[in-house]
Parts: structure tokens; sequence; C-alpha cells
């Protein structure tokens, strides 16, 4: 989507290594981070659940729609 992790972190008000930690699932993304992520990426908010199954959106499920961000 080419922004660095840079660009991402400078677009959505946190650091790099937060964005790191989102790309791995090790923290989870609020609702309004992940509109700012979606944003910055010029997607919908929609885009990181596409292809996800009814049963994945189970709050356990939900750590494989981080990994979107690095897409």
């Amino acid at each position: 989507m080419g922004l660095t992790q840079q660009d991402l972190a400078a677009a959505c008000g946190v650091t790099f290594q937060q964005v790191q930690k989102y790309e791995s699932a090790s923290t989870r993304l609020t609702v309004e981070r992940l509109w700012r992520v979606a944003r910055a990426l010029q997607v919908d908010v929609a885009y990181f659940f596409i292809g996800l199954a009814h049963e994945d959106l189970s709050p356990r499920g939900l750590g494989g729609a981080a990994a979107r961000i690095g897409a």
C-alpha cells in the first residue's frame, strides 16, 4: 500500500513499534485506531474483514484481521 511503518505510525499518532505490534497481532487495535489505520491506508474498515468466516469474528479470532495492516 506504499506506506512504511513509520509513515503509518505518524498518520495514526502512534510509534512505529506500536504498528509492529499491530502487525504481529500482539496488541489489539481499538475501533478508533482501526479507523485511523484504514484512513491512512485509504481503504474502508471492511477491508480488514474481507474473507473472514463468521466464526472468525469472535474476539479471539480478530487477531488475523490485524495482520492485514501489513498487507
